[in-house]
């Protein structure tokens, strides 16, 4: 029922690194809702560019708004997230 600092932010690592991808592409995808950590931001993300979620009220939401269709590709390699997302449908 309360907030306590300690170590975390491995679903917040993810929704920034997200968001800043979005950003990007302001075309296609529009972010529709996203709430920043705090006055103080994340360490991990230069201040204001951090999308908190983990309730209701901490979400990251977007919608493609582009007239075809995107996916979102993730990998991790040696302790680093990267997000591509591209157009089109994924098609292994």
């Amino acid at each position: 029922g309360g907030t306590v600092a300690g170590y975390g932010g491995g679903t917040c690592q993810v929704s920034t690194t997200l968001y800043n991808a979005l950003l990007q592409i302001p075309d296609t995808v529009a972010v529709t809702y996203r709430r920043p950590h705090g006055p103080g931001g994340a360490s991990y993300a230069p201040h204001g560019v951090d999308a908190a979620v983990g309730t209701d009220y901490l979400d990251l939401k977007f919608q493609n708004v582009a007239d075809f269709p995107v996916t979102i590709e993730s990998t991790v390699q040696n302790g680093a997230l990267c997000i591509c997302i591209r157009k089109g449908v994924y098609t292994p």
